[in-house]
C-alpha cells in the first residue's frame, strides 16, 4: 500500500516535468510535421479550388458561346427579311 502511494505521488510530482521535457523535445518535430501537413492540405485545397473556379469559368464561356451562336443563327435567318 505504501509502495502504491509512493508511486502515485512520484507520478504526480514528475508528470509536469515529464510533460514539459516531452513537449520541448518533440516541439521541433511537431512543428515540422504541422508545417508539412499544412503545406500539403493547402496545396490540395488550393488546387481543388482553382480547378473548380476554372471549370466554372469554362462553363460560363461555353454558355456565352452558345448564346452567341444562337444570336448568329437568329441574325442569319432574319437576313432575307431585311
Amino acid at each position: 500500500m505504501n509502495l502504491l502511494l509512493n508511486l502515485h505521488i512520484n507520478l504526480l510530482m514528475n508528470f509536469p516535468m515529464n510533460l514539459l521535457t516531452n513537449l520541448l523535445t518533440n516541439l521541433h518535430t511537431n512543428l515540422l510535421i504541422n508545417l508539412l501537413l499544412n503545406l500539403i492540405f493547402n496545396l490540395i485545397f488550393n488546387l481543388l479550388l482553382d480547378l473548380l473556379l476554372n471549370l466554372l469559368y469554362l462553363l460560363l464561356n461555353l454558355l456565352y458561346l452558345l448564346l452567341n451562336l444562337l444570336y448568329l443563327r437568329i441574325y442569319v435567318t432574319a437576313l432575307p427579311t431585311l
